[in-house]
């Protein structure tokens, strides 16, 4: 993405036109240096008092008896007073990242030659191999060197005792193989819970986590697949976007779309070869600035769809919801400036008795970051994710 095209967006951005403005003018003494001090308390006092956290849900069913055991009812999302707006949240979400004590190891495992691989990540000290599993699925680009992927991943082992992995997508891999068909991503998922299953035992709870576009795809595949064969035991979903159509339109030209799309062509410079040698045109994709184009020119391309709309239509998890057979805990926030809360399929979450939906004013994109301590920030979604597997896994 060209220099123009970045300052275009930035240029785009009300809050950053304001935030530049009143910094000039404290600078230059225009203003006192109190006046944005008292502006900034009133801004968060505003977002303080605005922030609600919904729990939607239908009652009387087998969903409600897991929100009491877990007390999900109990937890409110409050923004850290420091980074209260997305853009904010988003630049220091790596600060949340937990300190830990013990030695990391990694141990990935390929399924199959394709290019899918999940992550055992091990601590030194701890044995969790007996215990359940907890597979998580990050977003698109997401690792275990990811703010929001290790902090959930340490709890769970930590806190939640989990024998826990993530699971990474073959359009990650420099091993990447594709067979031109969607249902890939499905099989992929289903390929990799049958290889837990053979290593650890057919009897062995599996439960699983997902974010964003793993988020999706692992609801997906909860409404599709295992609705019949029964491999994942209960989930969560962060930050899905649900219908991708609608959050696609809606993000056209947002700078947090642009910020998608260049961590996407990061991606691309790493498994350009293997791109190229399925006959995509990798330096038009390196160049654009448009993430349509990209889904375009190689999403759709690798899951053999027509162009980008057709494969949002197929991709989109929202299709599926209606047959989720076991507990699911939804969260949103509606300040999400990627997942939009108009794409959020109310109708069928309320329809569908093991799910709730548990649906945040602030927080944004996988973010929901707040207090810890004084000056320190910490994630507010670990500790409600693990109280509600653990009230599944305790049953």
């Amino acid at each position: 993405m060209d220099k123009n095209s970045w300052l275009i967006l930035f240029l785009k951005q009300f809050w950053i036109f304001w935030l530049i403005l009143i910094l000039i003018l404290t600078i230059i003494k225009i203003i006192p240096i109190y006046y944005p001090i008292i502006g900034y308390l009133i801004f968060y006092i505003y977002h303080r008092l605005s922030a609600k956290t919904e729990l939607l849900y239908t009652k009387n069913t087998y969903i409600e008896e897991i929100i009491k055991k877990s007390n999900l009812k109990s937890f409110k999302y409050i923004p850290n007073f420091f980074f209260p707006i997305t853009p904010l949240q988003f630049i220091n979400l790596s600060r949340t990242k937990v300190k830990i004590n013990h030695k990391i190891s990694v141990n990935r495992k390929y399924i199959g030659n394709n290019g899918v691989c999940i992550d055992w990540i091990k601590y030194e000290g701890i044995n969790n191999e007996n215990n359940p599993i907890l597979i998580i699925f990050p977003g698109l680009t997401g690792c275990i060197e990811d703010s929001y992927v290790f902090n959930i991943a340490n709890e769970c082992i930590i806190s939640g005792g989990f024998n826990t992995c993530i699971y990474q997508m073959r359009i990650l891999s420099e091993k990447l193989k594709v067979e031109k068909r969607y249902l890939f991503l499905m099989d992929d998922i289903d390929e990799t819970l049958d290889e837990i299953k053979k290593e650890y035992g057919e009897n062995k709870k599996i439960y699983a986590i997902g974010f964003s576009y793993g988020a999706n795809q692992m609801v997906k595949y909860l409404g599709k697949i295992n609705n019949i064969k029964n491999k994942i035991n209960a989930a969560v979903s962060i930050s899905n976007p649900y219908e991708f159509i609608i959050s696609a339109r809606l993000a056209f030209n947002k700078l947090y779309n642009r910020m998608l799309l260049m961590f996407l062509q990061e991606v691309v410079v790493k498994t350009k070869k293997n791109l190229e040698d399925l006959k995509i045109n990798t330096d038009f994709i390196l160049n654009t600035n448009q993430i349509k184009d990209f889904d375009d020119f190689l999403t759709a391309k690798l899951f053999g769809f027509s162009g980008a709309d057709d494969y949002y239509r197929n991709v989109s998890c929202v299709h599926e919801m209606k047959n989720i057979n076991i507990p699911l805990l939804c969260i949103s926030a509606k300040d999400d400036q990627i997942c939009f809360k108009e794409a959020i399929p109310y109708d069928d979450i309320k329809l569908n008795k093991n799910i709730a939906l548990l649906l945040t004013s602030h927080g944004t994109h996988s973010c929901f970051i707040e207090n810890d301590g004084l000056f320190g920030v910490k994630q507010w979604t670990p500790k409600v994710i693990l109280s509600f597997l653990k009230a599944i896994d305790n049953k």
